[in-house]
């Protein structure tokens, strides 16, 4: 099936993600505009550099487990069991979101199927300009990433520079499937702030009609008399009983699917990042466990045993390291947030429009059906059900990360 040109508005947001996306396999976004008879080589290319992929981070898995564990770096027996855990849940969330989305590869497409039809629906004249300052936030984004890896390489060079080739050997591995992980939540951060902007226009929308039925039914229901000094209105004394123009019906029912659309939008997005999303949230904490107590044990050594500008560096490193993998995690939980509660303070305009003294019975009955549609379909963004991201649910990471450094200074 070839789609036309409009369906290239959808993609303008994401196309910057959608070339690193396609390296690292996680999209086959060029099927998007291919042929049916094209479909399939796209599916078995993609599948094929998916099966590279893997093979990869299971060389390099192993390759940095057996360096760390059997290599020159000596560290405490408690830092070195935790950085082989931290090992496997790295190299392990990025096979695990690379066979997720292998096999799972239609999902995205849909997703944004989905949001390019709700834009039809909404017929939203500005979106273009959405679209340009998405796609400006995701170049942004890509490009302090790439600073990141080549400032932590650069730095690795640095802190062993004796040792370069194996700690270089093992790490590079590393920061691809780092990287990777880092992609895979941008994407999921992306496309939820995507579906946030289109909460705020349905709701918009939904001001907007309301204002114009109240003027509406004001006109209709008010009665004025002329005098010598010109005319009075005289008050409303009571709702109006004016039925529903069938334009307005047929306005409060595009509203109602535009938010069933929008429920399953979300529904789509959590599934298809659960089980992703929750691989990397156990390789984040780990990590950031890991780099904290790692670089303030370092110090402490250094400071005790007045060692060189070298070992401040590394330490540097790990703490610059943790903060970097920890922080579009926290991006994306706090983009869930916003998008959830603005997706669920729909309920207050329509209680506002509802209450409005010149507001019709006959669409106070449809404000209550679509206000009694939105408390069936709270909108949140779970991961596996296990748990919603939000800002308690951030609070509550953040204090088991610095529960589990503490465990770890304790033990001896």
């Amino acid at each position: 099936m070839e789609f036309s040109s409009t369906t290239e508005e959808i993609f303008i947001p994401l196309k910057p993600l959608f070339l690193i996306t396609r390296i690292f396999a996680l999209t086959n976004a060029q099927s998007f505009n291919a042929k049916d008879n094209e479909e399939n080589k796209i599916q078995f290319q993609n599948f094929a550099l998916v099966g590279l992929w893997i093979a990869a981070f299971l060389v390099g898995m192993f390759y940095t487990v057996y360096v760390f564990s059997y290599g020159i770096h000596s560290f405490p027996n408690k830092v070195n069991v935790a950085l082989i855990a931290d090992i496997l849940l790295i190299f392990s969330t990025s096979i695990v979101t690379l066979v997720k989305f292998s096999v799972n590869s239609r999902n995205f497409s849909d997703i944004l199927r989905k949001l390019r039809n709700i834009d039809w629906l909404i017929k939203c004249e500005s979106r273009m300009e959405i679209y340009k300052e998405t796609r400006r936030g995701v170049v942004i984004q890509l490009v302090t990433l790439s600073l990141v890896i080549f400032l932590s390489i650069f730095v690795e060079a640095n802190a062993y520079v004796e040792d370069i080739l194996p700690s270089m050997g093992s790490h590079i591995p590393e920061l691809l499937s780092y990287s990777l992980n880092i992609i895979t939540v941008l994407m999921y951060a992306n496309i939820t702030r995507m579906a946030k902007y289109r909460y705020m226009h349905i709701f918009e929308l939904l001001q907007k009609y309301c204002k114009a039925v109240d003027m509406k039914t004001f006109n209709k229901t008010n009665r004025s008399e002329s005098t010598s000094r010109g005319d009075i209105e005289l008050p409303f004394m009571g709702r109006s009983s004016i039925h529903l123009f069938q334009d307005q019906s047929k306005h409060l029912q595009t509203l109602r699917l535009l938010y069933i659309e929008m429920y399953d939008t979300v529904q789509m997005i959590t599934s298809h990042f659960g089980v992703p999303i929750l691989c990397h949230i156990l390789s984040v904490m780990v990590t950031c466990v890991l780099m904290f107590y790692s670089s303030f044990h370092f110090i402490h050594d250094a400071v005790s045993n007045s060692e060189g500008v070298t070992t401040y560096i590394a330490s540097c490193y790990l703490m610059f390291y943790g903060i970097v993998y920890v922080t579009p995690f926290v991006w994306l939980v706090i983009s869930c947030d916003e998008t959830a509660q603005d997706a669920n303070r729909g309920v207050i305009h329509i209680q506002r429009a509802i209450a409005s003294p010149y507001t019709g019975h006959d669409v106070i009955t449809e404000l209550e059906k679509l206000s009694n549609q939105l408390k069936d379909m709270k909108v949140e963004f779970s991961v596996c059900g296990l748990f919603v991201l939000n800002l308690p649910f951030l609070c509550t990471f953040v204090g088991g990360i610095f529960t589990y450094i503490i465990i770890m200074v304790q033990l001896n």
